[in-house]
């Protein structure tokens, strides 16, 4: 056989294995992957090529990947992407290389364009441009982003760490500045582009302006109309740009036709007191928060308003504080911040907490690698260069009491330690002075950090006037600042009101007054609080002694009583013999001990308590009131309220009723006045006794202004406590805002039909 012969033997043998080798390949790789032509995606070894519909290999299974970068896979014009080395190229269906693999992005646009991204040695920045399906670049890479929609392109810059967006042509042409900061399709024709003031308009794809920027939001255009949002409330425009519902309404419900049903935010009016109507708001919610300004809520989101209804923030879903001297804490995100009383934001939100401080702020932050507590000036400059675990006040406007690391110091309100934190606590300044505890020991530091008086194994108690205690196992003395020495003894001393209690170390009491001078030997066991300025208590072998304020017995240990109550308008409730009585601060008994219980005197009446029932006696010991009541609950001026039978009552000061007990509950108001309850129904009785609203509400509630507030049904109004209607009990919420004086009252709104089109 010829060697030529031979030779076209081996090719002939060569591609029949070959092809016998690559059907192997085709009928025995992992994946096969339909795509939308007439071709598949074959893989073998980690390896992917791509076949025709006959099972004939287009393109040897070599590549990492065949597709796009969106994870699209589809042969466009010939070509398709593949990946390499994380890279991605153009390659035809002949396996020839069309784009070499420089693309860190490709994603076909049309059957000609392809959307690149690729690295710019110059800058070391990945950009964005157009190329075609030869891989020829359409539009230069020198775009932060390019997002297709139809024929036109979103096209974003970045320029000094801000985002700008714009829209192009295919071609390349500029259709729309690339200033706004953001850019979203509503439709293959119309565009929303929010300017740098947050303010949403509207464009067509030749760059018309069809809706100028006064728009907060607005969504994909459905149907040729869109949903737009201005201040949080929502309106209706069409693919023109045409309004057509003004943006105002908590939803809008599209019937078909020319037609929606539209739903508005609950009305929100401002009265007076007088009942006149101020303004009249359009909000989910309304809360007083300050001077002229309230807390608005639309859904989620919250903003301020001033008294115009003039919004002083934008509406976010932020959480805002009340007003504190002309700022607010609010919480976005997760974070906190602060406005002020206009809205202007003095700290951004980016702390875990913040406080409000007079001198500026106290802040939770993370610096330096640890998450503490930080003091920043007004102007929101940081002013404490380490963290501390604790900040709090100490009794001084200019200075902190700081915890770190277990220990305690003090802090200026400029951030200066005035004292490092080495001590164990310090206490609430007192009189310009702090007590430091310190590894057992008590001191005394003054507000610049100076010792007044060194640590020291003894306990200190802090007085007026420029004094101290001091407490040792040795004694105690009574000294100044100045060391100026008043008295001391070999007993423990404690402050007692204007008096000093003496302990001796067998436990027996005694008085000395502030300059040292004795006023009860130590010889009791207990010695009372000084009651009504005049009478202390003395306690003795289970005998009792009234003692006057200088020191004066007034009786000698009395063995009678076997209780004793705080004096009150000079009588003392005592038990004796097992019955209740009153004596006077010499012991003399002024009502007798015949009572099962007694009660304190008030406005010259005492309830006793007869064979299981109260009545009230008067200091001559003439019954005042019959006891026949269950329980009585004393007197005010002319008043008393009384249970009888179970049943609430008014009785006067002659014991005849005012009020008939045939309620459930009757309980005094803090500004006169009383609550009836009946049948889980609420009225209100006027500080004579008189019924000025009888019980027929569901709620009723004194704002101890003069005025309530009554609830039935789930409506409410304002009455004045004479009984007198201000607001018609009409409305579904009522809210009394305290700081302009003003009422602002609810209604829920209903459903109304809307035309669209005259």
């Amino acid at each position: 056989m010829s060697e030529k012969l031979i030779d076209s033997h081996l090719n002939e043998m060569f591609f029949k294995n070959i092809h016998i080798l690559l059907l192997f390949v085709l009928l025995s790789s992992k994946a096969l992957y339909a795509l939308d032509a007439p071709f598949t995606i074959i893989e073998y070894a980690n390896k992917q090529g791509l076949s025709d519909k006959k099972g004939n290999i287009i393109i040897p299974a070599e590549h990492e990947k065949l597709g796009w970068s969106t994870g699209e896979i589809k042969v466009v014009n010939g070509v398709i992407g593949y990946r390499k080395n994380g890279s991605w190229g153009l390659v035809n269906l002949k396996n020839q290389r069309v784009a070499d693999p420089v693309y860190h992005y490709l994603e076909p646009i049309n059957d000609q364009l392809v959307i690149a991204a690729r690295n710019i040695p110059v800058i070391n920045r990945i950009k964005y441009g157009l190329i075609d399906t030869k891989g020829k670049t359409i539009i230069a890479f020198e775009f932060f982003k390019l997002q297709n929609n139809a024929d036109r392109l979103i096209a974003a810059i970045d320029e000094q760490n801000s985002i700008k967006y714009g829209i192009i042509a295919l071609n390349g042409e500029l259709k729309l500045p690339v200033v706004f900061n953001n850019i979203v399709a509503v439709s293959d024709n119309v565009y929303a582009a929010t300017n740098s003031n947050g303010k949403t308009g509207l464009y067509d794809k030749k760059g018309r302006i069809l809706m100028p920027h006064v728009l907060d939001s607005i969504t994909v255009f459905n149907n040729h109309l869109s949903f737009a949002w201005k201040e949080g409330k929502r309106g209706l425009v069409d693919h023109k740009g045409k309004v057509l519902v003004e943006p105002g309404y908590h939803y809008i419900r599209l019937t078909g036709g020319k037609t929606s049903e539209t739903l508005k935010y609950p009305e929100w009016c401002v009265f007076t007191q007088e009942n006149e109507l101020e303004k009249t708001l359009e909000y989910d919610e309304v809360t007083p928060a300050g001077k002229n300004l309230y807390k608005v809520r639309i859904g989620a989101n919250e903003a301020l308003i001033n008294e115009n209804n003039e919004l002083l923030t934008e509406f976010k879903p932020f959480s805002i504080g009340q007003i504190e001297n002309g700022r607010a804490v609010f919480k976005f995100k997760g974070k906190y911040g602060v406005f002020n009383q206009t809205g202007t934001t003095l700290l951004s939100p980016e702390y875990d907490s913040i406080i409000l401080k007079s001198h500026g702020f106290q802040v939770l932050m993370h610096h330096m690698g640890k998450t503490g507590w930080h003091l920043l000036d007004v102007q929101g400059k940081l002013l404490t260069h380490q963290s501390y675990d604790i900040i709090s006040e100490s009794g001084h406007s200019e200075i902190y009491r700081v915890k770190k690391d277990l220990y305690w110091g003090l802090l200026s309100h400029t951030g200066k330690e005035i004292v490092f934190c080495k001590y164990d606590s310090i206490e609430w300044m007192f009189n310009g002075r702090m007590k430091v505890h310190f590894f057992g020991e008590q001191g005394i530091l003054n507000e610049k950090g100076e010792w007044d008086l060194l640590p020291q194994k003894s306990e200190i108690d802090m007085l007026n006037n420029d004094r101290y205690v001091q407490r040792s196992k040795y004694g105690s003395f009574l000294s100044t600042f100045s060391n100026q020495k008043i008295f001391s003894t070999d007993a423990w001393l404690y402050p007692h009101g204007e008096m000093f209690l003496e302990k001796t170390r067998d436990g027996k009491y005694g008085l000395f007054d502030k300059h040292g001078k004795r006023v009860l030997p130590s010889v009791y066991e207990e010695i009372s609080p000084l009651y009504e300025d005049s009478i202390y208590y003395v306690k003795s072998n289970y005998k009792y002694s009234f003692v006057s304020k200088n020191g004066k017995v007034l009786n000698t240990l009395d063995t009678r009583f076997r209780e004793i109550f705080p004096m009150t308008e000079h009588f003392i409730g005592v038990r004796i013999d097992d019955k209740y009585g009153f004596v006077d601060v010499n012991g003399k008994l002024r009502i007798a001990n015949r009572y099962e219980g007694i009660g304190k005197f008030e406005n010259g009446y005492a309830p006793v308590k007869i064979l299981g029932k109260w009545g009230y006696v008067d200091k001559r010991e003439v019954l005042q009131v019959q006891p026949k009541y269950d329980t009585v609950f004393g007197f005010n001026e002319k008043l008393c309220v009384v249970v009888q039978n179970g049943k609430y009552g008014i009785i006067d000061k002659k014991g005849d009723l005012i009020v008939r007990p045939e309620f459930d509950e009757i309980r005094s108001l803090p500004q006169g006045g009383y609550l009836s309850v009946k049948d889980d129904k609420k009225g209100l009785i006027d500080a004579d006794g008189r019924h000025v609203l009888m019980p027929r509400f569901d709620e009723l509630s004194d704002l101890n202004n003069g005025f309530i507030f009554v609830g039935r049904k789930g409506k409410y109004g304002l009455n004045a406590t004479n009984g007198l209607s201000i607001i018609p009990m009409m409305y579904d919420k009522i809210v009394y805002d305290d700081f302009n004086n003003r009422y602002l009252t609810m209604k829920m709104p209903e459903w109304q039909l809307m035309q669209l089109e005259k």
